[in-house]
């Protein structure tokens, strides 16, 4: 997929580095989760990330999302550096779909909406490309997940938490492990719309690629030992 003919940087990482205390016997040092690490995600662009357990990939994405702020180097959306945004506005400029998920004990209405407004037109859209359209027809909108979606599969409750996502508009979209509770071919289906969506900005991050969908990304990099190196093209055709 190439939607690169007119380019436009949404987010820039200069030389990100990340350090966190570790022991080693009686002394202490300092362990490198990310490590000089520097890439651009273009808007309306696919961006995979791929590296097994313990690469730096969740502080990689804590990091993107303003959960840290005492890192070296840059994370600028737009240009801005993101730790010199107020909260609320850095916060609106992701969103993650992790592995684990919450719901509360309300409709499926209300875990999608928050209890934020949104028109009819934009719930239906993003129901629609989370993919939880079909269960949502036969449960209803306002059928009660149960206190942290205990009425729901935890497919469903992914499908949810992405449909509240979608809803609102993140420039980029952060699918972090965030099919892994649904079946192969369901993960496949949400995965392949999310990619058609030329209005979506996605980085995923996974361990374990799908093949036939990896080929279709703009960019694919693997990181180890908190590094980031780019993929060849023909890493994931086969």
């Amino acid at each position: 997929m190439n939607r690169q003919e007119e380019r436009e940087v949404l987010l820039n990482v200069e030389h990100l580095c990340m350090h966190f205390h570790a022991k080693a016997g009686r002394r202490k040092t300092l362990a490198k989760a990310v490590d000089d690490v520097s890439f651009q995600v273009y808007r309306s662009e696919t961006f995979g990330l791929v590296g097994e357990s313990g690469c730096g990939k969740s502080t990689l994405v804590r990091l993107l999302s303003g959960y840290y702020d005492d890192y070296q180097g840059a994370i600028l959306y737009d240009g801005q550096e993101l730790r010199t945004l107020n909260p609320d506005k850095a916060a609106a400029l992701s969103a993650v779909i992790h592995q684990n998920v919450y719901l509360f004990n309300e409709s499926i209405r209300e875990n999608i909406l928050l209890h934020e407004s949104f028109s009819e037109q934009e719930l239906e859209q993003a129901v629609k490309k989370s993919g939880a359209a079909m269960f949502i027809e036969e449960k209803g909108l306002d059928h009660i997940a149960g206190e942290n979606g205990a009425a729901l599969s935890g497919g469903q409750k992914q499908r949810i938490t992405l449909a509240r996502a979608l809803i609102r508009h993140a420039p980029l979209l952060i699918l972090d492990e965030g099919t892994s509770a649904l079946d192969k071919k369901t993960a496949h289906e949400i995965e392949d719309s999310l990619l058609r969506d030329e209005e979506i900005t996605l980085l995923t991050i996974t361990h374990n690629p799908d093949p036939g969908l990896m080929e279709r990304y703009d960019e694919i990099y693997y990181m180890e030992n908190g590094r980031l190196e780019k993929q060849p093209e023909t890493s994931y055709t086969g």
